[in-house]
């Protein structure tokens, strides 16, 4: 017979999951971008970076780089908008802002 785990295990994978997830995405290729991005930015001379058309895979791992962020005393946010094209179909846009 299957036994159904219970909710507090199933809550202690979640809590277990969400803390691997943001383990890597710190230690991962989208956050060395964006690290790398904001310095050549400063060294540039500018007082804030941007992705436009962020790809809706990347907004996970983005809000948990947001939140280091905010941390360290950035000011990050994330912006969607909807629009709607020629056709009527609903676009969705993106953009990754950094500000310091």
């Amino acid at each position: 017979m299957n036994q159904i785990m219970k909710a507090s295990d199933i809550k202690e994978l979640t809590d277990l999951g969400k803390l691997e997830f943001e383990k890597n995405v710190l230690e991962g290729p989208l956050f060395k971008k964006v690290v790398t991005s904001i310095e050549e930015a400063a060294l540039n001379g500018h007082s804030g970076w941007s992705i436009d058309n962020v790809p809706f895979e990347d907004i996970r791992g983005l809000k948990i780089i947001q939140t280091a962020l905010q941390e360290a005393g950035y000011e990050c946010e994330i912006n969607m908008n909807n629009e709607f094209n020629f056709f009527g179909m609903k676009l969705t846009t993106r953009q990754f802002k950094v500000s310091w």
